[in-house]
C-alpha cells in the first residue's frame, strides 16, 4: 500500500519524472544524435537529387524539343531530296526524248538527203556496205563438238570468268542455248570481236567478219544481201546502238537469215532509248561475270561434227511463258518472253548449266523498259545472279554507270 502511494507521488513529480527520463536517454543520445544527423543528410541528398531530377527533366524537355526540331528538318530536306529527284527523273526524262527526237529528226533529214542525192545521181554506191574479216590466225585445230570448240576459243581469245559463280561452261550452254532461239546477240563492246571470232572459228574455222555501219544508214535490200552472202557466217555490225539506229535494228529484227549478228553495245545508256520491242527479237549476252584479256597468238578450234539445235513446240513455249508472268510479277507481255523462254527451253533441253542465270539479265532490261527501274530491281534483287542483273540496271539507267 505505501509503495502504490510512493510510486504515485513520484508520477505526478515532474521534476522527478524528467530527471528519470533523462537518466533513461542518457545512453541513447549519441545514437540519436547520429540517426538525426543521418537524416539530415538524407534529406539534404533527396533535395539534391530533386533538384538533379529537375534539371534532367529540364534537359530532357530541351533534348526532346531538339529531337523534334531535327526531326521536323529531316522530313523537311526528305521531301526537298525527293522533289529534287522526282525533277531530276523529269529532265533525264526529257533529255532521253529530246535526244531520241533529234536522232529521229537527223535521220529522217538525212534519208531525205541520201534520197535526193539518189535522184539525182542514180548511184546506190554509198549504201554498200562491205564488210572485211578479222585477222587470219593460222590453221585452226580440230576440237570434237561444237561445245568443246567454244569453250576452246573463248579461252584462245581471252575470255575468262572474274567470278566464282561463273564458269566457261555457263558461258558455252548460254551461247548455244541462245543460238537456238535467235541469231542477234546484243554483247559488250569489249566482248563483240572476241566472241565473233569464237563462234566464226568454231562453225566455219575461219575468222569472223565486220563492218561499221554509218549513222542513219538504212537500206532494206543491201541489208538482205549482206546477211544472205555465203562468205560470212559470223558477222559484226558496229555502231547500231551506238547511234540508235533504230530502223536497222528493226530490219535485222524481220530478217529472215542464218548469219550470227553480233551487235556490239558501247554505250549502255542508249539501250533504254531505243524501242523495246527491239529485245523481243535481239538478245542481251550477259558478259558481266567475265572479262576479255588481250591475247597475242591465239589458236582457235573448230568443230568436226555439227550438231543440230533442239526445237520447241510453239503451245509448249506459251505455256512456259504464261507460268513465267507471275514469277517476274507480270510485267511482261506473252510476246515479250517468247525469246527469253525459248532459250531457256532449250539449254533445258542441252541439260545447261544456269541457264535461269542466263536468261535474267535480258529479263531484266526488258522489266526496266516496260514497267520502269524500281520493278526491274525488284525483280533482279531475287535473281541467282543479282550481281549481272544489277551491274546491267546501273549501266542503263545510271549516268556515268559503267
Amino acid at each position: 500500500m505505501m509503495n502504490s502511494l510512493i510510486r504515485e507521488m513520484l508520477m505526478h513529480d515532474q521534476k522527478f519524472v524528467q530527471r528519470c527520463r533523462a537518466e533513461a536517454f542518457r545512453d541513447l543520445e549519441p545514437e540519436i544524435s547520429s540517426k538525426r544527423q543521418e537524416m539530415h543528410q538524407l534529406e539534404e541528398a533527396a533535395q539534391q537529387q530533386a533538384s538533379a531530377n529537375a534539371a534532367l527533366a529540364a534537359q530532357e524537355k530541351q533534348l526532346r524539343q531538339q529531337i523534334e526540331e531535327a526531326r521536323q528538318r529531316i522530313e523537311t530536306e526528305q521531301a526537298n531530296l525527293h522533289d529534287v529527284e522526282q525533277e531530276k527523273e523529269r529532265v533525264l526524262a526529257r533529255l532521253d526524248e529530246d535526244a531520241a527526237l533529234r536522232l529521229g529528226l537527223r535521220a529522217t533529214v538525212r534519208f531525205t538527203e541520201r534520197f535526193t542525192a539518189g535522184q539525182s545521181s542514180g548511184s546506190a554506191a554509198e549504201n554498200v556496205l562491205n564488210p572485211v574479216r578479222y585477222p587470219e590466225l593460222g590453221t585452226p585445230s580440230a576440237g570434237d563438238s561444237i561445245a568443246d570448240a567454244l569453250k576452246h576459243n573463248l579461252r584462245q581469245f581471252g575470255i575468262v570468268p572474274v567470278r566464282q559463280s561463273a564458269d566457261m561452261n555457263m558461258l558455252v550452254d548460254g551461247i548455244r542455248s541462245t543460238l537456238s532461239a535467235t541469231h542477234l546477240l546484243a554483247v559488250d563492246s569489249m566482248f563483240a570481236a572476241p566472241l565473233a571470232n569464237t563462234l566464226s572459228y568454231a562453225v566455219r574455222s575461219v575468222p569472223a567478219s565486220h563492218v561499221s555501219v554509218p549513222t542513219d544508214w538504212n537500206d532494206s535490200s543491201a541489208l538482205d544481201d549482206l546477211l544472205n552472202d555465203d562468205r560470212q557466217r559470223v558477222l559484226v555490225l558496229d555502231n547500231l546502238f551506238d547511234t540508235v539506229n533504230e530502223s536497222m535494228l528493226f530490219e535485222l529484227s524481220r530478217a529472215q537469215s542464218e548469219t550470227i549478228v553480233i551487235l556490239p553495245v558501247g554505250a549502255y545508256g542508249n539501250l533504254r532509248l531505243v524501242a523495246r520491242e527491239i529485245w523481243n527479237r535481239i538478245f542481251y549476252v550477259p558478259t558481266e561475270r567475265y572479262v576479255a584479256l588481250p591475247q597475242s597468238a591465239p589458236t582457235p578450234a573448230f568443230a568436226k561434227h555439227s550438231e543440230s539445235n533442239p526445237r520447241m513446240e510453239g503451245q509448249e513455249i506459251l505455256d512456259k511463258a504464261e507460268s513465267l508472268g507471275p514469277k517476274i510479277g507480270n510485267g511482261l507481255l506473252t510476246t515479250s518472253m517468247i525469246l527469253p523462254v525459248t532459250i531457256g527451253m532449250a539449254g533445258d533441253a542441252m541439260n545447261a548449266e544456269g541457264i535461269i542465270q542466263w536468261i535474267a539479265p535480258h529479263l531484266t532490261l526488258q522489266l526496266s523498259l516496260h514497267q520502269g527501274l524500281e520493278q526491274a530491281q525488284s525483280f533482279a534483287n531475287g535473281c541467282t545472279d543479282a550481281y549481272s542483273c544489277n551491274t546491267l540496271l546501273t549501266r542503263v539507267w545510271k549516268r556515268n554507270g559503267r
